[in-house]
C-alpha cells in the first residue's frame, strides 16, 4: 500500500529471522554428512545439537547448508526439542526445537570434516523487555519441564509401538515361541 506521501505503509520485506546469524566459510562441501555444530551453554552442557536435514514445507532441508563458500544459517536460540513420537503424523510428532535458552555466554563447536573450530557467543536480554535474569530462567525451568514432560510421554509411545509392532510378528508366526521374538 502506498501512502498518499508516496511513502509505504506496509513493509516491503519479510523480518530477517530471529535469532544468531552464524557464518563461515569452507573451500569445497565438507564430507561426512555435512557440518554440525554444537551450542554449549557456559557449564559446557550441550544445549543444541544442529546436523542433517528436518522438514520444512514438506520438504527434507538441512539444518546448516552445506556447500563451498561463505556458508550462512541462523540458531534461533532455542535448545534441542524433545523425543518424537515417530508413527504419528507429521503435525502430531512434536516440535524440533525446545526452550529459548536463558540470556548468557555460550560456545560454539562447528565440525566440519576432521576439524573442530569454537567461538563464544553471548546471548543478550531483549532491552525492551521487562524481565529479569532471574524471570528469565524461571521461564526457562518451565518451559524445559514442560518439554522434559512431552519427552517422556513420547519415548512411551515409541517403546508401545516397538511393542505392538513385536507382538504382531508374534501372532503373525505362531511356530515362533516369545523368546525368540
Amino acid at each position: 500500500l502506498e501512502h498518499q506521501n508516496h511513502l509505504y505503509a506496509e513493509p516491503a520485506a519479510d523480518n530477517p529471522p530471529a535469532g544468531a546469524n552464524i557464518t563461515f566459510y569452507q573451500s569445497k562441501k565438507s564430507p561426512d554428512g555435512g557440518p554440525r555444530l554444537e551450542i554449549a551453554d557456559a557449564g559446557g552442557r550441550v544445549v543444541r545439537s544442529l546436523a542433517g536435514s528436518h522438514l520444512v514445507a514438506g520438504k527434507q532441508t538441512p539444518w546448516i547448508p552445506n556447500t563451498a563458500g561463505m556458508v550462512r544459517f541462523v540458531w534461533d536460540f532455542t535448545e534441542n526439542g524433545p523425543t518424537k513420537w515417530t508413527s504419528a503424523t507429521l503435525t502430531y510428532q512434536g516440535p524440533d526445537e525446545g526452550a529459548t535458552v536463558v540470556p548468557g555466554a555460550y560456545t560454539l563447536r562447528l565440525h566440519l570434516g576432521g576439524r573442530v573450530l569454537t567461538t563464544p557467543l553471548i546471548v543478550k536480554a531483549d532491552p525492551r523487555a521487562p524481565w529479569t535474569q532471574d524471570d528469565y530462567v524461571k521461564q526457562h525451568d518451565y518451559a524445559v519441564f514442560a518439554f522434559e514432560q512431552l519427552d517422556k510421554i513420547d519415548r512411551w509411545l515409541n517403546d508401545i509401538d516397538a511393542a505392538r509392532t513385536r507382538l504382531s510378528h508374534v501372532i503373525a508366526s505362531p511356530t515362533t515361541r516369545p523368546a525368540d521374538a
